[in-house]
């Protein structure tokens, strides 16, 4: 997951979608995403065929502006200060006498040593 990119979508008749989508950012991050856009618009209808053609033209272009951005950065990912931070943080709680079925799936992989998920090996 350290080298991918994700996309929250959220779209509501109302309220809601930038705490939708910040509950997903931060569930991406746990596993590791280090890049996640996030688009969430009002469409002020309960069905597609409700919103306007004004609010689906405005949808369609950030959707596309959105997609170009993606591919742009397509094999462009750098992992993050944060989330490297948050690794150090696990590898030190993982090493102590925390659960024995982690300490063998870090040091399986290398982590509890010099080894990061995020460089080639």
């Amino acid at each position: 997951m350290f080298h991918k990119q994700a996309v929250c979508l959220s779209t509501a008749a109302g309220a809601g979608m930038k705490s939708a989508n910040r509950d997903i950012r931060d569930s991406l991050f746990y596993w590791g995403v280090p890049k996640v856009y996030c688009y969430g618009i009002a469409v002020r209808a309960t069905s597609w065929q409700g919103v306007s053609s004004k609010r689906r033209k405005r949808i369609d272009r950030a959707v596309r502006k959105l997609a170009k951005q993606v591919e742009g950065r397509q094999g462009k990912i750098r992992v993050p200060l944060k989330t490297r931070g948050y690794f150090a943080v696990m590898r030190k709680l993982v090493s102590g006498c925390w659960n024995p079925a982690d300490q063998v799936y870090w040091r399986e992989r290398g982590w509890d040593k010099d080894k990061r998920p995020w460089k080639a090996d």
